[in-house]
């Protein structure tokens, strides 16, 4: 049972059912208010751990799909969602700003300059990885975590940091945007074939010819975004709690198109 913990990380895919059930399937509000209650266990959660990463990713991926469903939302929608929003907003920006705050009080050029210099990160480390790293080893730990946990291999803990640290001669569990963790984990080539490959694996969900999208669709298409979307940061699914949120919408997905064939098929005969 110690698995069903990790499945905890799947909230966040109420976010996109909230939103159908809000602009779509048009649910009582009471019903779109546990969808929202539920899809902030985890950033309530990162709260108690004094972390910010939980939060930020809830953010981003909400902001997503409100330009997801933008066109979809009316004046009701948007009359719930402040109401529901309000108090959540003013408790996050509060935290936000302490634990900001806190993090960055001791730099020697002031919180601004400290934060400023902090969100440029991703790009600064990234563009340092392109130009020094010559290591050709192929990881998996990362890219793979769920394959490589259940195989019995070694997870992405602190051996395995300390041990990546000292073979490539500098820290690699920095910030570098998740190409750039695609980059150390299979090197140039590689990278880019992922990048292209991955983009055209999006693009096959969204058929123009296909004037309605299923809400499965929709649903991969967030696990999908996440990558890119938090991806500024680092690669989300690379510790395989949170890769469950990938194969868990995964396996609904590939269910919901095993229906569709056969309704293809009993359609043809």
């Amino acid at each position: 049972f110690g698995y069903i913990y990790y499945l905890h990380n799947c909230t966040i895919l109420l976010v996109p059912c909230l939103f159908y059930a809000l602009c779509c399937a048009k649910k009582k509000w009471w019903f779109n208010l546990m969808l929202f209650a539920g899809s902030l266990s985890v950033p309530f959660l990162s709260i108690q751990r004094a972390d910010r990463t939980e939060i930020i990713n809830y953010v981003l991926m909400f902001v997503f799909c409100v330009v997801l469903f933008w066109h979809h939302i009316r004046k009701k929608q948007w009359l719930f969602m402040g109401l529901a929003l309000t108090p959540v907003i003013i408790l996050t920006v509060i935290y936000m700003v302490g634990v900001t705050k806190a993090r960055f009080h001791t730099e020697n050029n002031g919180e601004i300059n400290g934060i400023v210099q902090y969100s440029g990160q991703s790009y600064l480390n990234f563009c340092y990885i392109y130009e020094n790293d010559a290591i050709d080893t192929i990881y998996t730990e990362r890219v793979f975590p769920m394959v490589n946990h259940f195989l019995g291999n070694n997870d992405y803990d602190f051996q395995a940091i300390e041990k990546r640290n000292a073979m490539h001669g500098f820290k690699t569990d920095v910030f570098s945007s998740f190409i750039g963790m695609f980059l150390l984990d299979f090197g140039k080539l590689t990278m880019w074939l992922y990048v292209l490959a991955f983009s055209a694996f999006c693009m096959l969900l969204f058929k123009k010819k296909e004037k309605v999208v299923s809400f499965w669709n929709l649903l991969m298409v967030f696990v999908l975004a996440e990558v890119p979307v938090f991806g500024i940061f680092y690669y989300r699914y690379y510790y395989y709690d949170l890769a469950m949120v990938f194969w868990v919408a995964s396996a609904f997905y590939l269910l919901s198109m095993k229906d569709k064939l056969k309704d293809k098929f009993l359609r043809k005969e």
